[in-house]
């Protein structure tokens, strides 16, 4: 056996080795994805079958998404067993290991390039899904601010468009899942991942400033009414902020996703990632598992949108002048709406802190009447 025989076998080893733990861990997260797709399923027929439109938009959306998904591993699975069957499988005497090796590769490329166009689309609809539940709690917003992620989504379709195109003109030029050339196709492969990172980054900022807006409106009056209104308030106000504060959090790890994926395609991050075995290691099992966390992310805004203490769904926003005011919330069942009103708090809480002063005015009534029957 040859140096260069026994360089391609080790090769081979290598990668059955590294996919083997990638395909593993790639199995793990969509397991994961595949209870919050049921998770889902569940809560959009309980919540969502009376309007027909959103539960067939956000059903077909997550089905869709989950199919793509689910495709993609068994393309991984494929991809994992393709080389070991075609370079050792069959091997005939007088092959070479090297001229196997090859043809194995334009399969498995030609395989992987067909995923990237997947990858592509399936990013596409998750944008479509948070930038919809943006639009329900964003109406806070002026409209020419919710144009931005829109005109974002439209880069994005026409980027997957594009990637799509070369994926079936040079498909063959896609070297380890990225295009090595023509530079427009690279460049459309690139943007295919900016573009999902704008809007991500986009949108939570827009649920971000969300949040902020409802505590400096509804907390200063958490502090006013009686001490039983502030109680029974309490709760709810930290219902609303905690699923906020979860949409911003886990956007912000969305961003950090697509981040590591532009920062990956820079050649000299793919030198460093390629002299590090461990490096190569942890990109493999990110690069296999990554249509899984393009799934998980969009499936748990319409879960926390749609879960019991949801805000997203029947949250309102509208503009008075310069003032941003808060017309209606939905805490699960609970629901306080300031809509005509000239206060800035919810109708609900209002209502409280009023039965609380007039229970405080009712007290201080019966002493009042108790002290002149004494005087009497």
């Amino acid at each position: 056996m040859t140096p260069n025989e026994v360089s391609v076998l080790q090769g081979v080893g290598r990668d059955w080795v590294h996919g083997f733990i990638a395909i593993s861990h790639h199995t793990f997260w969509i397991t994961v994805y595949a209870a919050l797709v049921i998770s889902a399923s569940f809560i959009l027929f309980r919540k969502d079958r009376r309007n027909l439109r959103t539960y067939i938009f956000f059903s077909l959306a997550i089905y869709t998404m989950f199919a793509i998904a689910f495709i993609l591993w068994t393309l991984d699975l494929t991809t994992f067993i393709l080389e070991g069957k075609l370079v050792l499988m069959q091997l005939q005497p007088g092959d070479s290991i090297s001229d196997k090796l090859a043809s194995a590769n334009k399969r498995i490329f030609s395989v992987i390039s067909a995923q990237d166009a997947l990858y592509a689309y399936m990013s596409l609809l998750g944008d479509a899904i948070i930038i919809h539940r943006v639009r329900i709690l964003g109406r806070y917003y002026n409209p020419w601010i919710f144009l931005i992620p829109c005109g974002l989504l439209l880069g994005s379709t026409i980027a997957t468009v594009l990637l799509t195109y070369c994926v079936a003109v040079a498909g063959s030029e896609i070297v380890l899942g990225s295009f090595e050339k023509p530079a427009f196709c690279k460049n459309v492969q690139e943007v295919t991942y900016i573009m999902p990172m704008v809007t991500t980054a986009v949108t939570t900022l827009m649920i971000g400033h969300t949040a902020w807006k409802h505590r400096s409106i509804v907390a200063p009056h958490h502090s006013t009414g009686s001490s039983s209104a502030s109680i029974s308030t309490k709760k709810q106000r930290s219902q609303v902020e905690r699923i906020l504060i979860v949409l911003v959090e886990s956007g912000f790890f969305y961003f950090l996703f697509f981040l590591i994926q532009v920062i990956g395609d820079i050649p000299i991050v793919e030198d460093t990632i390629n002299s590090s075995t461990t490096l190569t290691i942890l990109m493999m099992m990110f690069d296999y598992s990554s249509s899984t966390f393009v799934g998980v992310y969009p499936t748990m805004i319409v879960i926390l949108a749609h879960s019991k203490h949801a805000v997203m769904d029947e949250a309102t926003m509208r503009t008075d002048g310069s003032v941003g005011q808060m017309s209606s919330i939905r805490i699960g069942r609970f629901q306080v709406s300031n809509a005509g009103s000239e206060s800035t708090f919810p109708v609900g809480l209002r209502e409280e802190i009023e039965l609380g002063e007039s229970g405080s005015d009712n007290d201080t009534r019966s002493k009042t009447e108790t002290e002149r029957a004494r005087v009497m």
